[in-house]
């Protein structure tokens, strides 16, 4: 690893200008791929859930409802309560720190998660993760952004987002596997562990970089939740921006948390096998729709500034006749397919997202911004999806019977053409947004 090599952003736009190279891009790509490692345990942790629904049902003898509850509603409650104050601490804090101490946390959490007596105690472990877990996202692309030029970030972010497929595909695949064989606590334990581990060895050899972009601030100058949050409402093409990312986890989190259990439920396909069809599904496209439009939006964003959000409103209207499709067709390996391509369509928004929102405020807001995002994305997006799907599942039973959950998935899919009408929407302000930020930028230089 290479030490620090300070230089220069050099010449172009103010917000090139205002960015500094602390570090040789050789050591930043490591630092990337160590938040990729943290991440991956923070998706596994996360996603197992989904994967171990079906046996805690029948174990705890709980109503769709109450799963609902357990995969999203309590999770995302926590994480939403103590995103704010984290993305507050992530702004005037040692960040690497930080992460490393919530990851551990997470990480604990979930082995917890494996000795559960009861539903409360699952919701209690579930409470913890979501919490902790809150600092993963704006710690990591607050870091991302001063570790990265701003041409690199979109393609940086979309990088790092592979952990979310891997940690995906090693719940469903691999938790899978041990939910068959070694029931749903070793499961949990064995998820957990990996994750522990990657925290310590993080804390050691990331370094916290200086951040870029106002010249001799220091980090008790960084503006207040309340200066942040006034901002944000002043920019429209953010509000909308933002709502559209959480109706984005909206879709995805609801399709995604009951697929596991429909298939198990309505197909009767053994949970081994679905998860190892759904996890290699969703790791190959999800890699290809998460990192191909990163790399996409870096490109394009050269020809125009509002592509990256075009790519989103596109690929979020590509995702409702493929979620469709895949409960519509009782053959497994379709299905999935479907799926699969529904879900690299979804994991398009990941770098776009996150890297427009931090140009669409101030280089010291970028931490409490995104976590003013994810709070969005978890009360929205993960707390809502899950349980909404669960509560329509609930309500279709007395029409429906046991394909029930196969309408509730329906519906919730149909929430993707809301989202690409707000992702659009959003563009229409998105260079008059950027334009005053980067005024704001360079009269404090």
């Amino acid at each position: 690893m290479a030490g620090p090599m300070v230089m220069t952003a050099g010449e172009g736009t103010p917000e090139k200008a205002a960015y500094t190279q602390q570090f040789t891009m050789g050591y930043a790509y490591f630092v990337l791929f160590m938040l990729m490692l943290t991440y991956t345990g923070h998706s596994i942790d996360r996603s197992i859930i989904s994967t171990i629904m079906a046996p805690i049902q029948k174990d705890f003898a709980l109503s769709d409802s109450q799963l609902g509850l357990i995969a999203g509603t309590i999770y995302a409650l926590s994480n939403a309560v103590f995103t704010i104050p984290i993305g507050y601490f992530a702004d005037r804090t040692n960040r690497k720190n930080l992460l490393s101490v919530c990851a551990a946390i997470w990480s604990g959490m979930t082995m917890l998660g494996g000795l559960s007596g009861n539903f409360v105690h699952l919701m209690l472990t579930r409470a913890g993760i979501g919490a902790s877990e809150a600092a993963g996202t704006p710690v990591s692309t607050s870091l991302i952004a001063d570790y990265f030029p701003p041409e690199r970030r979109a393609s940086a972010i979309s990088i790092f987002y592979i952990s979310a497929s891997l940690g995906g595909f090693l719940a469903l695949a691999v938790g899978g596997y041990v939910v068959q064989n070694h029931g749903w606590r070793t499961a949990m334990l064995l998820a957990g562990l990996p994750g522990f581990v990657v925290a310590i060895i993080f804390f050691f050899v990331v370094r916290e970089p200086i951040r870029t972009g106002v010249t001799g601030a220091v980090a008790a100058n960084a503006p207040s939740l309340g200066k942040v949050i006034k901002f944000i409402l002043t920019q429209p093409a953010l509000v909308v921006l933002m709502f559209a990312g959480a109706l984005t986890n909206f879709v995805g989190s609801g399709v995604a948390s009951w697929v596991p259990t429909y298939y198990v439920r309505v197909l009767e396909i053994p949970i081994a096998q679905v998860g190892s069809l759904l996890g290699f599904g969703q790791l190959i496209f999800g890699v290809i729709g998460g990192v191909g439009a990163g790399f996409l939006a870096d490109k394009l964003v050269r020809k125009d500034r509002r592509w990256p959000i075009w790519l989103l409103a596109i690929a979020q209207f590509m995702t409702v006749p493929f979620y469709i499709g895949s409960v519509l067709v009782d053959n497994i390996f379709v299905s999935v397919l479907l799926l699969a391509i529904g879900f690299g369509f979804t994991s398009t928004f990941t770098g776009p997202l996150y890297s427009q929102v931090q140009t669409l405020v101030g280089s010291r807001m970028r931490a409490l911004a995104v976590a003013v995002l994810v709070m969005m994305i978890s009360l929205l997006g993960y707390g809502l999806g899950a349980q909404a799907t669960g509560l329509i599942s609930d309500a279709m039973k007395p029409a429906f019977g046991g394909v029930a959950l196969r309408y509730a998935l329906i519906a919730v899919a149909c929430g993707g053409l809301v989202t690409a009408t707000l992702y659009y929407i959003s563009s229409l302000g998105l260079i008059k947004g950027q334009n005053r930020v980067l005024e704001m930028e360079r009269a404090h230089q």
